[in-house]
């Protein structure tokens, strides 16, 4: 209501085993890491400042049959580091994408200055793919519709299938409050695409 405009970005959440932040990146590594002509693919998390492969030795072995020699041993693949599998002097060979954030997110823009804020705990649950916008509970302030789940996903992370919809009402200040399903009765099950929904287009 400040006369600029302010978002609402829609990302994985928190209610998955990937976790992220500015010290303590998520991390993919991709290149040939076999040398056989393919393009392979690693993802790695932080612990104890150590950088760590995410997916099993059985996945690696199938993405890269050469690491079976390697990586010998079930007991042992816990200590085994993304340096153990990418050298430090390959590094070069290979693209890096870094995540540090996967918070769904309120995005105020203070005059040109966009400052992000999560949204609440409540709106973390499940990853959000889509937004409507719009005065719900005639307050003359800004709420928001928020829906998503993602079910294409690998085994090893379980399909993200915790949101059923929610309704956030805001303040007007960018302070937005979860509103209980059995109150706001903003239902919506399965996966959700929806872009630039118009709340005409809405069915409340």
């Amino acid at each position: 209501g400040d006369g600029d405009k302010d978002f609402v970005a829609g990302n994985l959440g928190w209610n998955s085993r990937l976790h992220a932040t500015s010290e303590k990146r998520v991390s993919l590594y991709v290149g040939d890491m076999d040398q056989n002509g393919g393009t392979d693919h690693l993802l790695t998390y932080f612990n104890n400042g150590r950088q760590y492969p995410f997916i099993p030795r059985d996945q690696l072995v199938k993405q890269v049959p050469s690491f079976k020699r390697k990586f010998l041993r079930y007991g042992n693949f816990r200590e085994v580091t993304r340096e153990s599998i990418i050298p430090g002097d390959e590094m070069a060979n290979f693209a890096i994408v870094e995540a540090k954030c996967f918070s769904n997110v309120y995005i105020k823009n203070d005059n040109g200055k966009l400052v992000v804020y999560p949204l609440p705990v409540q709106a973390q649950s499940f990853p959000i793919f889509s937004f409507c916008s719009g005065d719900f509970n005639s307050d003359g302030k800004i709420d928001l519709l928020a829906g998503g789940n993602m079910y294409a996903v690998q085994p090893d992370f379980g399909r993200y299938d915790a949101g059923y919809g929610l309704m956030l009402t805001g303040d007007g200040t960018g302070n937005f409050r979860p509103v209980p399903l059995q109150n706001s009765g903003f239902l919506v099950q399965g996966e959700v695409r929806v872009a630039n929904a118009e709340l005409d287009d809405m069915v409340l």
